[in-house]
């Protein structure tokens, strides 16, 4: 099976696109793409919807963390108490609630000032896992993944409360888009695109990386892997394409040193407060008694967080029916199906390149790859890194500090989808062609959607133990 990168034919589309209005009322690219965008904003809308809807009663209350970040650390923010990082509830990177002080403030302490911009966030996170997706595998990949967003109850969950945790994987997701960004180029079209685009073009692309990294460390503790999986997927182009990295390294550091930067006050900050972060350092149990030389809770752990796709989720009920797995059965086949892809791709480049090494007994070694080889392999680095939090940190497999690897878990979900619809077929697929990724894609994001939305929207909101965390009996009486 071969697989065709959809990422060459795309620039020459964009082109003509850009025509004239004349030549577009009969350009069929043109109205694809129309098509695109009409299909994108309905999704939009959906998400939307769906985040918003019965925001009063689902969940059934007011969680004690939601309220504490609002009324006391956004407060802060509207008293003028401005700051990187905030001591209280054991320590708050200020992002979330600086934009949150804003909705405070103008709609006061109900439901739009506190829950709205996590609705915001959670819905915009929708059509940039599309965008991402695209640019990474096709068009395919990005609507079965933002699909399957769209009605995750992992997604409604932190969309419907006013917790910062939902801020993070929208940055992450547009780093990576404008990280990815010059990188496809370079791959597809060689040398020439040295020389068309512009070296400005190239640094807004890594300037703008870095600022959304950047944002994420000001966000959630979490944010603070997304260097180590740039690192190590420059690590992997330096041994697979070392041709790609001669073109990159300047950028790429270019970026890495922004993000430095940016991230100094912050830094700073945590140097002359030590005890600032005693959350995180509360959490590290399996960590702590790794160094202690008990690996029994680390390996515990990182068995219980790989199974909560599949098997056993996380087991508190202030976030999840208490070890629900993120998919059903059809979902957690197509979710281990893109993983076992993945691997697939990233070992079958690493082979390529140490055969080509062997052949020429130098180094590097004369062999191509394909954009979406190296998709996989950052696709693959993400998820890891985004899950790790949970091998380390109590309680395991927790939704919260997997966070940011969301949208890697839905887009990996989408990987075979998106192989099949990639396939040559020895030409232009025809409609029939087309007809079994299509009824993939809708039995993969169906299933989510039978599953999740009737789980989150009326068996975890009306248990006894839901209603009693988020104090339901005080809301119904003061509503």
């Amino acid at each position: 099976m071969t697989s065709s990168s959809p990422l060459a034919p795309r620039a020459a589309e964009t082109e003509r696109q850009d025509s004239p209005g004349a030549e577009r009322s009969s350009n069929p690219s043109y109205f694809c793409g129309m098509r695109e965008k009409v299909a994108l904003l309905l999704l939009v809308l959906l998400a939307f919807a769906l985040r918003i809807a019965w925001l009063d009663s689902v969940p059934p209350g007011w969680r004690d963390d939601e309220l504490i970040n609002s009324l006391v650390i956004s407060q802060k923010v509207l008293d003028g108490d401005l700051a990187v990082y905030y001591a209280d509830a054991s320590g708050h990177e200020a992002l979330y609630h600086a934009l949150n002080a804003l909705f405070l403030g103008a709609f006061g302490p109900g439901v739009p000032g506190i829950r709205w911009l996590s609705v915001l966030l959670g819905t915009l996170a929708v059509p940039l896992t599309y965008l991402v997706g695209r640019r990474m595998f096709g068009r395919m990949a990005g609507w079965v993944a933002a699909g399957g967003l769209t009605f995750s109850f992992w997604s409604l969950m932190y969309s419907r409360i006013g917790l910062r945790h939902i801020l993070l994987p929208l940055l992450v997701l547009a780093a990576f888009y404008f990280f990815w960004q010059p990188l496809v180029e370079k791959i597809e079209q060689g040398e020439a695109s040295r020389a068309g685009r512009p070296l400005l073009a190239l640094l807004r692309a890594a300037g703008l990386t870095a600022v959304f990294m950047a944002l994420g460390f000001y966000t959630y503790f979490a944010g603070r892997g997304v260097p180590l999986i740039l690192l190590a997927f420059m690590g992997y182009v330096l041994l697979v394409a070392p041709h790609i990295w001669r073109r990159q390294w300047r950028q790429w550091g270019v970026m890495l040193l922004l993000a430095l930067l940016l991230a100094l006050p912050l830094l700073m900050t945590l140097g002359q407060q030590p005890e600032a972060e005693g959350r995180v350092a509360e959490l590290a149990v399996p960590l702590v008694a790794a160094r202690q030389g008990d690996f029994g809770p680390l390996w515990e752990h990182v068995i219980t967080t790989l199974a909560m796709f599949h098997n056993n989720g996380d087991g508190e009920w202030l976030y999840n029916i208490p070890q629900r797995p993120i998919f059903g059965v059809i979902g957690a086949l197509f979710f281990w199906l893109g993983v076992a892809l993945a691997v697939y791709e990233t070992m079958r480049s690493v082979l390529r390149a140490a055969s080509g090494v062997w052949r020429q007994r130098s180094y590097p070694p004369d062999v191509s790859i394909r954009a979406d080889a190296l998709g996989s392999t950052f696709l693959l680095l993400w998820w890891l890194a985004g899950i790790s939090p949970a091998f380390i940190s109590v309680p395991p497999a927790s939704l919260g500090h997997t966070i940011m690897a969301q949208p890697a878990v839905y887009l990996l979900a989408a990987l075979p989808v998106w192989k099949i619809s990639a396939h040559t077929w020895g030409g232009e697929k025809s409609r029939r062609q087309w007809l079994l990724p299509v009824l993939l894609a809708a039995l993969l994001v169906g299933s989510i959607a039978w599953r999740d939305l009737p789980d989150y929207f009326v068996n975890w909101t009306q248990r006894g133990m839901v209603r009693f965390l988020y104090r339901a009996d005080i809301h119904e009486v003061a509503a």
